[in-house]
């Protein structure tokens, strides 16, 4: 509690979970839009983002000189708990790559975020039903309830 204007003692900017960035490349940055290098600088701008502003990374500020404010624990809050996230498998996934000789496959991979944190499997080759097994767990720290977590299963390539 502060006893005297701005009645608050610091303040903290942050996203609880990375924001949607629709993006328009114009004139010569229309090179930014070609497969394989529009995904490379959509990856860059968010990593960007994340660092400094998705939970637990935040922009604090002290907004008093008033000593029983503490800069540290705006910068570094507690957190809420710690989810603990398991990929074991997957199960019918469509074959994104041709084959000549035999049924479509994927080459597939799980990307998990929560916050500005992102847990990634290893790539599983040529398979439309992988298993990971137990091995492939990742703990997250939350810092916020409101804090989502996203599951993506991608195919890997070569290119783009």
């Amino acid at each position: 509690f502060v006893s005297k204007a701005p009645f608050f003692g610091g303040l903290q900017v942050l996203f609880a979970n990375p924001p949607k960035v629709d993006m328009d490349f114009r004139g010569v940055g229309n090179l930014a839009d070609m497969p394989g290098v529009y995904g490379k600088v959509r990856q860059v701008i968010d990593d960007a983002i994340a660092q400094v502003m998705v939970n637990p990374n935040r922009i604090a500020r002290e907004m008093t000189e008033d000593p029983k404010v503490d800069l540290a624990r705006l910068k570094a809050p507690p957190p809420e708990g710690v989810l603990r996230i398991r990929v074991v498998r997957a199960e019918k996934l469509e074959g994104r790559d041709i084959s000549l000789f035999g049924k479509p496959s994927s080459d597939p991979y799980v990307q998990i975020k929560v916050g500005g944190e992102t847990f990634r499997t290893p790539t599983l080759m040529k398979t439309c039903d992988p298993v990971w097994g137990e091995d492939n767990v990742h703990d997250f720290v939350v810092y916020s309830l409101e804090q989502f977590v996203q599951v993506d299963v991608f195919d890997w390539d070569r290119i783009g």
